[in-house]
């Protein structure tokens, strides 16, 4: 059984996800608004919600997942265990909850338990040009350092990396990122040094984080 977010615990099993279209939302909506109303509307039956937030994150989750583990499919299939979660655990998002955490948490619910049962790790390619894609959070303008970061993350181990993507691409703070991966904020905080330590080794003072 998959560990559950602390915000309310959809069950994660796999099968298809069936995601409203983005030309269901209607043009009356006020403009942009925050993730937690969108998911407090589809929480309580608008289903074009939904539809939002998944054009704002799927895309999200899968370069989360790809630049963790180097596999398109994998990326795939988590991506839509995660947003199966979404729909079937709902009713469980509570009002105080955020829901960018709360979303990332089952992703990496469902990655650990996908590694559980692959009983091994997930390397990622050394060639990190493929992972360099879908990238929302871009804290480096310089597509070639981005590619070299992202190619060193390749070579951190998976808690190190997870930590990493987390923290700096992702923009989380150190207690999301606890939260997300299920551990303290001190063992959040000490793999994502650990972590920054290796890459800046790696890129040999081109890069700081």
């Amino acid at each position: 059984m998959i560990a559950s977010p602390r915000c309310g615990a959809p069950t994660i099993r796999f099968g298809d996800v069936v995601s409203p279209s983005r030309a269901e939302v209607s043009s009356s909506e006020v403009d942009d608004p925050s993730d937690e109303t969108l998911m407090l509307t589809f929480r309580d039956g608008d289903r074009w919600a939904l539809g939002v937030l998944f054009d704002r994150y799927a895309s999200r989750v899968e370069a989360l997942v790809l630049r963790l583990t180097g596999r398109p499919a994998l990326a795939r299939d988590i991506t839509q265990t995660t947003f199966l979660s979404v729909v079937k655990g709902r009713h469980r998002y509570v009002d105080d909850c955020r829901f960018r955490p709360w979303l990332y948490t089952i992703a990496m619910n469902a990655l650990r338990d996908h590694l559980r049962r692959a009983k091994r790790e997930v390397l990622v390619p050394a060639d990190g040009a493929m992972l360099d894609q879908g990238v929302h959070h871009d804290p480096l303008p310089d597509p070639g350092l981005r590619r070299e970061l992202i190619a060193a993350l390749a070579m951190l181990p998976l808690d190190q990396r997870q930590a990493v993507t987390l923290h700096h691409m992702e923009g989380l703070s150190f207690d999301e990122v606890a939260e997300v991966v299920g551990c303290s904020r001190t063992a959040a905080k000490v793999r994502a040094h650990r972590g920054y330590r290796r890459l800046r080794e790696h890129l040999k003072g081109t890069w700081e984080a």
